[in-house]
């Protein structure tokens, strides 16, 4: 649903699938960025995690989810491989995430008193 609740924050992951057109090889993931707005909130660019059978997982890591606080994210994956002349290529492409760390509210409940009715 792509919506982070405080309960999920703790084990949160983020993953997608990669779509390769044409003759690309030793594609990576070369950085993963958080945007709140214009406003870079964190940038991965070390231990990316690697793309198997076209699928990348982002694990669940203080790192970059002490960084998320309420509100709208952008995370974009920057990508990086080869073509078949060994021309350097790359590819991007975001989504966007809501952080939602309000507790619910409460019910409200009014007593009255029983008036034997």
């Amino acid at each position: 649903d792509n919506i982070i609740n405080t309960a999920e924050m703790a084990t949160a992951t983020l993953s997608g699938t990669v779509s390769v057109i044409g003759t690309v090889s030793s594609i990576s993931v070369s950085s993963i960025v958080f945007k709140q707005g214009d406003t870079t909130v964190h940038v991965i660019a070390t231990n990316l995690p690697a793309i198997v059978n076209n699928t990348w997982t982002l694990a669940n890591n203080s790192a970059w989810t002490s960084k998320l606080t309420q509100g709208d994210y952008t995370v974009t994956i920057n990508l990086a491989g080869k073509n078949s002349d060994n021309q350097d290529v790359t590819g991007v492409d975001s989504t966007t995430i809501k952080v939602d760390m309000a507790p619910p509210v409460q019910p409200t409940f009014i007593l009255a008193d029983d008036t034997g009715a």
